[in-house]
C-alpha cells in the first residue's frame, strides 16, 4: 500500500518537471506564468507524497515536529500554486489572483494556530491541520483549477467549435474528482467531518484504495494536461509563423511604397525641395513627391486615414490619381478636384485623403498652392527670420464628397525664403507619457533652427520627433521643404 505514494508522486512530480520544460520551449507568452505554477504544484505536492512514501517504509520519522512542519508547508505551499494555476487561467487581474491563495492560507492558518492549537494535543493536530488544510485550501484549488481549465480566459482560446473541446473537458472532470479525493477524503481525525469520510470509510464503501484512486487521476491528469499545453505550443508557432510571413509582406509593401516617393531632393538652379517621411508603423499612409514640369516646380504631401497596410493601399491609390490628374490639367485646384471625383467613387464609405499640392512659378517668384483638408503650411521669411502660419481656408480632405472644392492659395516669396508642407503626425506629435506638443514649441524650436541649411533642417526636424516620441509614435511625419535660393550649377551638381 505505501507504494502508491511513490507513484502518486511520480505521476504530479513528473507533471511539473514535463511542464516546466515545455513552458522553456516557445508557447504562447499569456500561459506561461499559469503554466509555471503548474509545473511548481507539481514538484512539491510530488515532494509532498515522497515524503509520506519514505515514512511508510520506514525512511523518515514523521513523529518528528520539523519533518511534520516541513511536510505540512510543502503540501500547502503546492496546493496554493495549484489555485494560483487555476486563477491564472480565468483572470489577469493580478489582485484576485493573488489575493485567492494568501486569503485561504489566512484562514488556514488562522483556525489551526488559534483554535485547534489551543483544544488539541500535539498527536492529533497533525491529522487535523491536515484534514482542515484538505477541506479549505486543497478542495477550492482543484475546483478553482476545474473551472480554468474549463472556463478560464486562455484555455477558452483552444475552442474551435464554439464549445469545449473533449479533452479539457475530461481534464476538469478529472480535476474536480480529485477535489474530492484529495480534498475531502483524509485520514480518520477528532474532526467530525473525517469520522465519516476518510481513508477507511472510501475503502470499504468502493473496494478501492484512496491511494490508488488519486494515483490514477494524477496520471490521467498529467498525460490530458501536457497535451494541452503541447496545443498551446503548436498555437504559438502557428500564430508566430503567420506573424513572420505578415511581417514579411509588410517589408515588401514597405520597398514597394518607398520606392513610389522620390530617394533624392530636387535641385533646381532657383529652388529645391527636401522631404523627409517617417513611418509609425512599417507602412502608412503618408506619401509626398515632386517633380519639375514646364518650368514649373510641382511638389504635394498626402495623408490617408487610417494606420499600416490599409491606410498605405489609400495613400498610393490616391497619390497615382493625382499624378494621373496632372497630366491632365496644370491648376493645382483642379487637379485636386479631379481626383477628388474619382476618389469618392473609389475610397471605402469612411475612407479619405488630405492633401496638398503646390507648385512654384519662378517667372513670379509665387507658389500656387491646393489644399483639401490639409494643415496650413507654414513659410521663412528671411528678412525677418521668422516662421508663420500660412492663412488657408478650410476644406474637405479628398474621397468624403464628390462635389468638394479644394482651397486655393498664392504666395509671394523673396530669395531665401523657405516653405514648409507637413502631415498631421507632427502637429499631433506626443511624448513618451502621452502629452501632446504645443504647435508653439514647434514653431520657437524651428525660429532657433534658422541658420541651418534646408537637409539639416529636416534632419534636425526628424531628429527632434524622434527624441521626443521615443519608442512611440502615434502618426506618420511627413515633412516637405521647398527652398528659394539661387544657387549655380557647380551647386546644382554637388548637391545632386
Amino acid at each position: 500500500m505505501e507504494y502508491f505514494h511513490f507513484f502518486y508522486g511520480l505521476a504530479f512530480f513528473s507533471l511539473g518537471l514535463i511542464v516546466g520544460l515545455e513552458t522553456l520551449r516557445p508557447i504562447m507568452p499569456e500561459v506561461k506564468p499559469a503554466f509555471r505554477s503548474l509545473a511548481v504544484f507539481g514538484i512539491l505536492y510530488g515532494s509532498h507524497q515522497w515524503l509520506q512514501f519514505f515514512a511508510d517504509v520506514g525512511l523518515l520519522d514523521m513523529s518528528s515536529f520539523v519533518v511534520v512542519i516541513a511536510d505540512m508547508a510543502i503540501f500547502l505551499i503546492a496546493t496554493l500554486f495549484l489555485a494560483l494555476f487555476g486563477a491564472l487561467l480565468i483572470t489577469k487581474r493580478w489582485t484576485i489572483v493573488t489575493a485567492v491563495p494568501v486569503l485561504l492560507i489566512l484562514f488556514w492558518l488562522f483556525v489551526v494556530v488559534g483554535y485547534l492549537g489551543a483544544n488539541y494535543g500535539p498527536h492529533d493536530i497533525h491529522h487535523i491541520a491536515d484534514n482542515f488544510g484538505r477541506y479549505i485550501i486543497v478542495f477550492p484549488a482543484y475546483l478553482i483549477a476545474a473551472w480554468g481549465v474549463l472556463r478560464g480566459r486562455l484555455m477558452t482560446q483552444l475552442d474551435t467549435s464554439g464549445g469545449a473541446d473533449a479533452d479539457r473537458l475530461i481534464l476538469a472532470v478529472l480535476l474536480g474528482i480529485n477535489a474530492f479525493a484529495s480534498g475531502l477524503v483524509g485520514e480518520p481525525s477528532p474532526l467530525v467531518s473525517s469520522n465519516w469520510l476518510n481513508d477507511n470509510t472510501f475503502l470499504s464503501l468502493t473496494g478501492i484504495p484512496i491511494e490508488l484512486t488519486r494515483t490514477l487521476l494524477a496520471i490521467g491528469i498529467t498525460v490530458l494536461m501536457v497535451a494541452k499545453l503541447r496545443v498551446f505550443e503548436y498555437m504559438f508557432l502557428d500564430e508566430r509563423r503567420a506573424k513572420e510571413a505578415m511581417e514579411r509582406d509588410a517589408e515588401i509593401a514597405a520597398e514597394i511604397q518607398n520606392e513610389l516617393v522620390p530617394e533624392e531632393p530636387l535641385i533646381d538652379p532657383e529652388v529645391q525641395v527636401y522631404a523627409r517621411l517617417v513611418q509609425a508603423r512599417i507602412v502608412g499612409g503618408d506619401a509626398f513627391d515632386y517633380f519639375e514640369n514646364d518650368e514649373r516646380v510641382t511638389f504635394m504631401v498626402a495623408d490617408a486615414s487610417g494606420k499600416g497596410s490599409p491606410a498605405a493601399l489609400l495613400s498610393t491609390a490616391g497619390l497615382i490619381t493625382l499624378e494621373t490628374e496632372f497630366l491632365r490639367a496644370n491648376e493645382p485646384s483642379h487637379i485636386l478636384d479631379e481626383a477628388n471625383k474619382r476618389l469618392t467613387k473609389r475610397f471605402p464609405v469612411g475612407s479619405f485623403m488630405t492633401a496638398s499640392l503646390g507648385q512654384y512659378l519662378p517667372d513670379t517668384r509665387r507658389i500656387v498652392l491646393a489644399s483639401s483638408g490639409q494643415n496650413p503650411p507654414l513659410v521663412y521669411r528671411r528678412q525677418q527670420r521668422e516662421w508663420r502660419v500660412v492663412d488657408l481656408p478650410g476644406s474637405l480632405p479628398l474621397g468624403i464628397e464628390e462635389d468638394a472644392k479644394s482651397a486655393q492659395i498664392e504666395i509671394d516669396v523673396d530669395e531665401g525664403d523657405r516653405f514648409l508642407m507637413y502631415t498631421d503626425g507632427l502637429i499631433d506629435m506626443r511624448d513618451e507619457e502621452g502629452q501632446k506638443i504645443q504647435f508653439e514649441q514647434i514653431l520657437n524650436w524651428l525660429n532657433a533652427q534658422a541658420d541651418l541649411g534646408p537637409s539639416d533642417l529636416l534632419d534636425h526636424l526628424v531628429d527632434m520627433v524622434l527624441s521626443i516620441s521615443g519608442s512611440t509614435l502615434y502618426d506618420d511625419v511627413t515633412v516637405l521643404l521647398v527652398n528659394i535660393e539661387k544657387i549655380s550649377q557647380a551647386q546644382v551638381k554637388k548637391i545632386a
